[in-house]
């Protein structure tokens, strides 16, 4: 599959994060991710030397749209800065208004 998921073996570990990579600054760091990040509208929250990089989405995505746009910086850094790293989302807080009262009980 030329863009789908590749099945590799499972046992296999998984790659880490180079020396180099563990030598830079926090700001090092974020300053290389940030350049990859000037296509997609997101800036980084947070950056670990054992390849952990968090960051936080600009616009508003619908749920199947986000893990798509993540999949994409993912690849994308990988790529171009290190092999090893990993990137998570910074949580939203839930705008929805209904589901904050969910639980919640009227007395009247």
């Amino acid at each position: 599959m030329p863009d789908g998921i590749r099945i590799g073996d499972p046992w296999k570990e998984a790659p880490r994060v180079n020396q180099e990579w563990k030598s830079l600054t926090d700001i090092e760091r974020q300053s290389r991710i940030e350049a990859l990040l000037t296509d997609y509208n997101a800036q980084v929250v947070r950056t670990t030397s054992d390849g952990m990089v968090t960051i936080e989405l600009g616009e508003s995505l619908d749920a199947a749209n986000v893990g798509m746009k993540l999949r994409d910086i993912e690849r994308e850094i990988r790529r171009f800065i290190d092999p090893g790293i990993e990137l998570f989302m910074q949580p939203r807080p839930d705008r929805n208004q209904k589901r904050k009262f969910r639980g919640v009980e009227l007395l009247g």
